[in-house]
């Protein structure tokens, strides 16, 4: 017959020691991770409104103009607006191979009544901190070829 022992541990009716300070680290730790979540979130702020971000330079062998056209239907009501005198809009782009004038200037990354509004919907990045290639209303490149023309027409919620 084989013996086996039993180990018999007493049970203390008192916490462990750690347990008495846990609110104690709790707080501690709350007092001293909420300063630094909130300078974080400035940080981030600031280097978001701060930074500028360059699209990739042309590849072709041209400039790229780009004009914008906002057109008004004043005869179709805008079904899409609580609005009962809304009329129906259209924004369209036109990129277009371009000569560069002594007057270019870049393009904005927005029209700029589209960078007030997206503003005001949610707060996000100024569209001016956007650097693009594309000359604005620059003159059309004078080609003896036909040359590629890209149209790009919105809807809704769309962003280039």
């Amino acid at each position: 017959m084989t013996e086996e022992k039993s180990t018999i541990t007493e049970v203390s009716e008192e916490p462990p020691a750690h347990g008495k300070s846990q609110f104690g680290g709790r707080l501690l730790r709350l007092i001293v991770v909420s300063p630094l979540f909130l300078v974080m979130l400035i940080l981030e702020k600031i280097f978001a409104l701060t930074t500028t971000i360059f699209i990739p330079p042309v590849t072709g062998p041209f400039k790229v103009g780009r004009r914008c056209f906002h057109w008004v239907d004043s005869s179709r009501r805008e079904i899409f607006s609580d609005d009962p005198d809304a009329k129906r809009q259209l924004l369209v782009w036109f990129w277009y191979p371009a000569s560069e004038a002594d007057n270019s200037t870049k393009a904005a990354y927005l029209p700029l009544p589209w960078t007030k509004r997206l503003l005001k919907i949610k707060e996000s990045r100024p569209t001016n901190a956007v650097v693009c290639n594309a000359l604005d209303n620059a003159p059309v490149l004078a080609l003896q070829s036909p040359c590629p023309l890209l149209v790009f027409a919105p809807v809704l919620a769309a962003v280039k």
